[in-house]
């Protein structure tokens, strides 16, 4: 019950929403008992982001600064790229980034 109301049963988001109970030890799984447990209280009042964009984008906030900084560059590509054409935009921006820093002829 606590999960669709937080959820109103959609799917991709109630997924997203059990990885982020699981990532923050709300959801667990006994190998000893082979069953699940949670934290009902605390999931009640767990403020969860109330669609999986604002869930996700929690989620992207708490990767370490280089991903960070990858995903943004990715992002810019677009849906579909392969690892060529990333590298091509990461050393583009770097030099993009050195030109800016350093005046001509002192790079």
């Amino acid at each position: 019950d606590i999960l669709h109301q937080k959820t109103n049963g959609n799917v991709f988001y109630t997924v997203e929403v059990l990885r982020a109970l699981w990532d923050e030890d709300l959801l667990r799984f006994s190998i000893h008992d082979l069953t699940w447990t949670w934290d009902k209280y605390a999931i009640e009042k767990k403020d969860i982001a109330n669609n999986d964009v604002g869930l996700l984008s929690s989620r992207i906030v708490k990767l370490p600064e280089q991903v960070s900084a990858l995903l943004k560059l990715a992002s810019c590509i677009g849906a579909q790229f392969d690892e060529e054409m990333l590298q091509l935009v990461v050393t583009s921006s770097e030099e993009e980034h050195t030109s800016r820093q350093f005046p001509v002829g002192m790079r």
